[in-house]
C-alpha cells in the first residue's frame, strides 16, 4: 500500500517529497517490510546522491535486521558505505 502512495506522490509532486512517507512506512510497517522499504529509501538516496542520508537509513534499519539471516542487507550496506568512501577520496570535478 505504502509503495503504490509512494509511486503515485514521486509522479506528482516529484521524487523528493517521497521522504516524507518513506519515513511514515518505517515507523508503521512490521520489522519485515520496513527493512524492504528501508532498502528502497536508501536506494533512492544514493540515486539522488544523498549518501550520508543513504548512510544513515542503513544505520537505522540495521536495527531491526540480523546481518546473518539477511546477508543481502548486509550487502546493500557495505556497498553504499564503499560508494561513500570511493566519493569522499575521488571527488568528481565539476
Amino acid at each position: 500500500m505504502f509503495l503504490l502512495y509512494i509511486q503515485k506522490a514521486g509522479e506528482t509532486f516529484g521524487v523528493t517529497s517521497t521522504r516524507d512517507i518513506f519515513e511514515k512506512a518505517i515507523e508503521a510497517l512490521p520489522d519485515k517490510q520496513a527493512r524492504n522499504i528501508s532498502i528502497k529509501y536508501a536506494d533512492l538516496e544514493t540515486k539522488l546522491g544523498e549518501v550520508d542520508r543513504a548512510r544513515a537509513i542503513y544505520a537505522y534499519a540495521s536495527q531491526f535486521c540480523d546481518p546473518r539471516v539477511f546477508f543481502s542487507f548486509l550487502f546493500s550496506f557495505l556497498f553504499s558505505f564503499l560508494f561513500f568512501i570511493k566519493k569522499s577520496l575521488f571527488p568528481t570535478k565539476s
